[in-house]
C-alpha cells in the first residue's frame, strides 16, 4: 500500500485519501488490501487534506512489529506493524 501511495502522490501532490479517509485504489488494481486472518479491509488513519496517513496491521506476535498501538506509537516496538507517508 505504501509503494501505491507514494506513487499516487507522486502523480497528484497529494495521498489518495479523501477527508473521510476512503482510498482511491486507482493504484491498487486489487483494491484495497484486506487482513487474511479477520478479513477486515486495512483502513488507514489520515488528515483531511490528503498530506498524511499511517496504516497500521495487528501482528499475532505482540512485539513484533514497528508500532505499539496502532500509529499513536509509530516506532515503538510492539503489536502493530505500521506504514506512514514518505513525503
Amino acid at each position: 500500500m505504501q509503494n501505491a501511495f507514494e506513487q499516487y502522490y507522486a502523480d497528484n501532490a497529494k495521498y489518495p485519501l479523501n477527508s473521510a479517509c476512503s482510498v482511491d485504489t486507482t493504484y491498487l488494481p486489487g483494491g484495497a488490501p484486506v487482513d487474511p486472518k479477520s478479513g477486515v479491509a486495512y483502513v488507514p488513519v489520515c488528515d483531511a487534506s490528503g498530506l498524511t496517513y499511517c496504516i497500521c496491521a495487528t501482528l499475532e506476535n505482540t512485539l513484533g512489529g514497528n508500532s505499539g498501538a496502532s500509529c499513536a506509537n509509530f516506532g515503538t516496538p510492539g503489536g502493530y506493524y505500521c506504514v506512514k507517508q514518505l513525503q
